[in-house]
């Protein structure tokens, strides 16, 4: 145990969760926004595709830069992109500007962030600990997760009780400020290659690996592709669907 409270692991898992909290109350205020601000089923539906999109664009290029790049340096420019992302919407919100543009913007913004941060955070954990304690810490990692899906959406709830939506997007500017602030006590932890980055063939890379997949694992193929469309109905429903429901509930009450 003592291990995970090194300088290095303390920081790369408490950054985890802070941040990962801020996602989850996020995640909760950003579909009350969107659900207010839109009454329009198509463009709400617009939002939430070019909210996960990014994931099929940038995911290629995080994992590029996990193995090319300082992973200290992606997870805090991940951070501080979706900062900007949370501010920005705070901005907007307050203000009484908010449109659709602004939080598909938003929306955008927070994916790059996402789609940068997981695969330097994953690429961290092997470069950090020992064989024998990986799986330790993966373990560890997984009810850090878990533990902030948990207590995200229940701060933003008392929030929301409390004060109102943009208390909400305040508590997740900080948990990224906050986050940005732990990771800089991370060690350093440099690719030992030196590639220049060549947008063009990170996607040829990727789709010559998926070529290769097909062909010695065409099993492995199809599960990673059932899996991927699993998760996006999946998240659509817990993040759309469910609040849609309970504020059509609330709105006939209400009546």
């Amino acid at each position: 145990m003592n291990l995970f409270l090194k300088k290095s692991p303390l920081a790369l898992f408490s950054s985890l969760f802070i941040s990962k909290v801020g996602d989850y109350a996020y995640e909760v205020v950003f579909v009350l926004l969107v659900l207010e601000l839109i009454d329009n089923i198509f463009f709400t539906g617009l939002v939430y595709f070019f909210r996960f999109i990014p994931f099929l664009f940038f995911g290629p290029i995080g994992g590029w830069l996990a193995d090319n790049f300082s992973l200290k340096k992606n997870m805090i420019l991940s951070e501080f992109v979706r900062l900007l992302a949370s501010l920005f919407v705070f901005i907007t919100t307050i203000t009484g500007t908010a449109h659709i543009i602004v939080l598909i913007f938003a929306a955008i913004c927070t994916t790059i962030g996402r789609s940068i941060f997981q695969p330097s955070f994953q690429a961290a954990i092997p470069r950090m600990f020992s064989t024998k304690d990986l799986t330790k810490a993966n373990s560890v990692a997984q009810i850090i997760i878990e533990t902030a899906s948990v207590i995200g959406p229940l701060v933003c709830s008392l929030l929301l009780f409390l004060a109102n939506k943009s208390a909400v997007l305040i508590f997740d500017f900080f948990t990224y400020f906050i986050s940005i602030i732990v990771l800089f006590n991370l060690m350093n932890l440099n690719s030992n290659e030196n590639k220049s980055f060549n947008f063009i063939k990170i996607y040829r890379e990727t789709a010559s690996y998926l070529k290769y997949i097909s062909k010695e694992n065409n099993n492995l193929l199809i599960t990673l592709v059932g899996s991927s469309f699993a998760i996006l109905f999946t998240g659509a429903i817990l993040r759309f669907l469910i609040p849609a429901f309970v504020l059509s509930i609330g709105e006939r009450k209400a009546l």
